[in-house]
């Protein structure tokens, strides 16, 4: 039972739903230890025959079964609760012993069963009394501030996900023994935590199996969760990011839209891939549709991290190149925030790359984006 309770509290990550297991904990083994009682307390007054018996005495015996169970589990919760049972007495000198034992029993359990019982009930009112009071603080705030009622609903509804999501998915910041892990095993939990998703991208998984102790880094320097509500903007047409980012979709359902046309996004895809090989202007305009997730893999770390590494199994630097060029090659009118450009069955590695051709500093003077009287873009120089 113990081992049980402990692989469900490793489980659970809401501290309401701890909370409740660990009440429900406590009043199943009461009613457990009640039953076990009550059962020897009947097995006792069955065991003769004789007058000096409580089941013969009260006449019990004869009645249907789940009335004898009713019987003797009253009499057990009522000795277990302290306040005694004037209805049914012991008749026997064995019974009496029994009684007494289990008078003693209760004695010795209820004041720590009391106790955890109480604790717990505290604990869970003082939990939701304090989400009930930042809310009630957020709606004022709302109205003083004269905020209109749709965006304050969407306010709120906001924040109701993101204390529903940290109650399954606790900050980080949140859990102070990681504070004191090693460095080196931090970066393998961060690898561990975001490398599914990033991996989903072909190149980024091979640069994962090839160098995990590089996107081990990466991970846990560069990768970041945003959460967002229903119709936030990710980023516009238009728009050249201060922070570049590719995003992955992880819980989200987000919808792309350029020129007039409509894609969706779930998990497992990902948009803006271009902004990590070079300066980029955004083709659309992403924006979530629902309450989600997305990570973000900052471009400028990245390029910082892969930069201090030679990796000729599977050369970023390269990579970058044959992206650019490929960007270069298409028609300017179909490239958009959600263009793959290589293919997932396309094996990039650039492994034979020549020393000369390397920069010095991350992928060198990189490319840009400069749109020209007829609005094409040219993509010149890759991300450095």
């Amino acid at each position: 039972m113990q081992k049980v309770v402990k692989i469900l509290s490793e489980r659970i990550r809401s501290e309401k739903l701890i909370l409740v297991a660990s009440i429900v904990k406590i009043v199943v083994l009461v009613i457990g230890s009640a039953h076990v009682l009550a059962c020897c307390w009947y097995g006792l007054g069955t065991a003769e025959d004789s007058i000096e018996s409580w089941v013969v005495y009260y006449d019990i015996k004869n009645k249907d079964l789940g009335y004898r169970y009713a019987f003797s589990f009253h009499w057990t919760l009522a000795i277990i609760s302290g306040l005694g049972n004037d209805e049914v007495h012991a008749q026997s000198i064995d019974e009496r012993i029994f009684a007494i034992m289990v008078t003693l029993f209760a004695f010795a359990v209820a004041s720590s069963v009391v106790s955890n019982l109480t604790s717990s009930m505290t604990r869970l009112q003082i939990v939701s009394c304090s989400q009930s009071q930042q809310f009630m603080m957020l709606r004022r705030y709302l109205s003083e501030k004269g905020i209109s009622q749709g965006l304050a609903l969407r306010i709120q509804r906001n924040a109701q996900h993101r204390v529903k999501e940290q109650e399954h998915m606790i900050p980080e910041d949140k859990v102070e023994l990681l504070k004191m892990v090693s460095e080196p095993l931090r970066v393998e939990l961060h690898l561990e935590m975001y490398s599914p998703l990033v991996s989903s991208h072909p190149f980024l998984r091979r640069y994962s199996e090839n160098h995990p102790e590089v996107m081990g880094k990466v991970c846990r320097e560069g990768v970041s969760t945003q959460w967002l509500s229903r119709g936030d903007v990710i980023f516009s047409q238009g728009q050249i990011p201060e922070k570049p980012k590719m995003l992955f979709a992880c819980e989200a359902s987000l919808e792309y839209e350029m020129d007039g046309k409509k894609e969706e996004l779930t998990k497992g895809q990902w948009a803006s891939e271009a902004t990590l090989w070079t300066n980029w202007m955004h083709r659309g305009t992403l924006r979530a549709i629902s309450e989600s997730t997305v990570l973000q893999l900052e471009a400028d770390t990245f390029a910082d991290i892969v930069s201090q590494f030679w990796t000729p199994q599977v050369n970023p630097k390269k990579y970058a190149r044959e992206f650019v060029a490929r960007l270069n090659d298409m028609d300017p009118s179909s490239l958009s925030d959600l263009t793959k450009v290589v293919r997932e069955d396309e094996d990039v590695r650039g492994s034979t790359i020549s020393q000369q051709r390397l920069w010095a500093s991350g992928w060198g003077s990189l490319f840009g984006v400069y749109p020209s009287g007829s609005q094409t873009m040219m993509l010149e120089t890759v991300r450095n």
